[in-house]
C-alpha cells in the first residue's frame, strides 16, 4: 500500500486531493480574489472535474528529477478544505524550474495560512527531492502574494518580463536558505 502524499502545519493538513474535494474546490475557483490572479483556475465544472481527476491520478510519488505537486489546503480544526499549494514546472519558464504556487480562500485570508503552506511545502519538497532552489513569480500589484514569500524566505531576484508577455516579480528559494 503506497503511503499518501502530504504534511501538516501547526493549522493546515496539506494532503492529496480526492475526488470528492470537486464541490469544495469549484467553489474556491469562483472566487474573484483567486481568479483574478490565476484566471487559469476560472474552470467550468466539468474542466474542473477532469482536471482534479488528472491531479489524483497522479499521486504515485514525488519523482526527484521532475517534481510536480499539488496538494489540498485543509483547514485542521475546521476540516474544510481552504485552498492548495505545489510545486511544477511553469510553461512560462525555463524547463528545469520548478515553481511554487498556492491559493487560499478570500474566508481564510490575513491569518498567515498562505506563508505556513508556503514555509511547510518548501520544507517538505527539499526533504524528499534533490531540488535545489524553488521559484515563484507574482504580478506586481500582488502585495500579498510578495508578503507571503518574504514571510517564507523567498529572495526577490529581479523584475521579469515572461512568455505571455506580463510583467512579473521573480523570487527564489535556494535549498541552503530554507527556513526550518
Amino acid at each position: 500500500m503506497k503511503r499518501p502524499l502530504g504534511f501538516e502545519t501547526n493549522s493546515l493538513a496539506l494532503r492529496e486531493f480526492t475526488l470528492e474535494d470537486d464541490e469544495a474546490l469549484y467553489l474556491l475557483t469562483r472566487q474573484k480574489e483567486i481568479t483574478d490572479i490565476l484566471p487559469d483556475w476560472n474552470m467550468t465544472k466539468e474542466q474542473l472535474t477532469d482536471f482534479l481527476r488528472f491531479v489524483t491520478g497522479s499521486y504515485t510519488k514525488i519523482h526527484a528529477g521532475d517534481v510536480r505537486i499539488l496538494l489540498a489546503a485543509e483547514h485542521k480544526r475546521e476540516r474544510k478544505l481552504i485552498g492548495w499549494c505545489g510545486v511544477f514546472p511553469n510553461g512560462k519558464l525555463p524547463p528545469d524550474e520548478r515553481e511554487i504556487a498556492y491559493a487560499i480562500s478570500k474566508d481564510y485570508r490575513g491569518r498567515g495560512y498562505a506563508a505556513e503552506a508556503v514555509s511547510g511545502m518548501v520544507s517538505y519538497i527539499f526533504g524528499c527531492t534533490g531540488l535545489q532552489e524553488i521559484t515563484a513569480i507574482v504580478k506586481p500589484f500582488n502585495t500579498a502574494s510578495r508578503r507571503v514569500l518574504g514571510k517564507a524566505g523567498f529572495r526577490f531576484v529581479q523584475p521579469i518580463r515572461l512568455s505571455d508577455g506580463a510583467d512579473y516579480e521573480y523570487f527564489v528559494m535556494e535549498r541552503s536558505r530554507e527556513r526550518s
